[in-house]
């Protein structure tokens, strides 16, 4: 579906997150999910078949913390404890968890579950808050920000504040 519309594929990555074993490659490579440059995931992340690749190959030089860190978080001790810290917590099987809806989408599962949902539970008038991260290449704020809308009567977005600003 995005292919057509955008002219990429988008979720590319939903198959290798929904891989058994992915949890395992993507906690041993923690530090790969803060690039320098967040555009790169447009040809690293984004595409089919490159996840695997991208996650284990040994080639890749180590960088220093990116420069959009806030200074004090970005000495090599501080933010090497850090990913250390997210690694040790994602191990502890949280994010093999959090891969199981990839698992869901990409077998389709979950297509009858949704069909029995009331059209009244499918969306909520409660006041809600999306804070979209504007260089997010996977998760794009264009498609993210409308969805959240339709489905959230009362919603506001970091994107209209700033647009308010």
């Amino acid at each position: 579906m995005t292919k057509e519309k955008l002219g990429d594929v988008l979720f590319g990555y939903w198959g290798f997150f929904a891989e058994e074993g992915a949890e395992r490659i993507i906690e041993d490579n923690v530090f790969l999910v803060t690039p320098e440059n967040t555009k790169e995931w447009i040809f690293d992340v984004i595409p089919l078949g490159v996840h695997k690749p991208y996650f284990t190959s040994k080639e890749r030089p180590s960088a220093p913390p990116p420069s959009w860190i806030p200074a004090e978080a970005r000495s090599t001790s501080t933010f090497a404890s850090e990913l250390q810290f997210q690694s040790n917590e994602l191990r502890k099987g949280r994010l093999a968890a959090l891969l199981c809806w990839y698992k869901v989408m990409i077998s389709g599962i979950g297509l009858e579950d949704d069909k029995s949902v009331p059209a009244q539970n499918t969306s909520t008038s409660i006041p809600a808050f999306f804070g979209p991260a504007l260089e997010d290449y996977v998760a794009l704020a264009a498609l993210a920000i409308p969805a959240t809308q339709k489905l959230c009567s009362d919603s506001t977005s970091g994107e209209s504040l700033r647009a308010i600003a």
